[in-house]
């Protein structure tokens, strides 16, 4: 049975790992990282849901292993392992740059506090990696863009009239 956090969002989907599944690896969070998905979903993903309108597509939450780091390539800076960050894209993929945009502008009108939000780009697959914290707490309200994971470069500054 499912474990929902919110009205559109499981615990399930946010520690759902396709590498872990298939490597037969365990990827349960502990209780503080739970509580971190936890807040990362009542803060900015079920509100975003909400005036998206339309389904969200948790690609990648918590990875909670060193291992499923290492084999989904993830960086060794990433918040994942912490529960502090997630990549989602619209169930939807035909409204992909749509999507992309209206989170970026709903994260800066409603004056939403994250850490890094990212559009990726890579292997011809979209998504948007939300950071809601680093590690150490903080909130940086880093937009960047990415098209192969390594090199990363800030969006211009966000204004009303993008």
């Amino acid at each position: 049975m499912a474990t929902k956090i919110s009205e559109h969002f499981t615990l399930e989907e946010l520690t759902y790992s396709k590498t872990a599944s298939a490597k037969g690896l365990p990827n349960e969070p502990n209780a503080v990282q739970t509580v971190h998905l936890c807040r990362l979903v009542y803060d900015i993903l079920e509100p975003f849901r909400l005036v998206w309108g339309d389904a969200i597509e948790v690609t990648s939450g918590f990875r909670g292993f060193e291992k499923i780091q290492k084999l989904e390539h993830s960086s060794s800076t990433s918040v994942h392992p912490e529960g502090l960050a997630v990549d989602i894209r619209p169930k939807n993929m035909s409204r992909i740059k749509e999507f992309k945009q209206r989170f970026r502008d709903w994260l800066h009108e409603e004056k939403k506090e994250y850490d890094q939000y990212i559009d990726e780009t890579r292997n011809g697959s979209e998504w948007v990696h939300l950071g809601h914290f680093t590690v150490s707490g903080k909130q940086r309200r880093q937009d960047l863009v990415t098209t192969d994971g390594v090199n990363y470069r800030l969006l211009p500054r966000w204004t009303k009239n993008q």
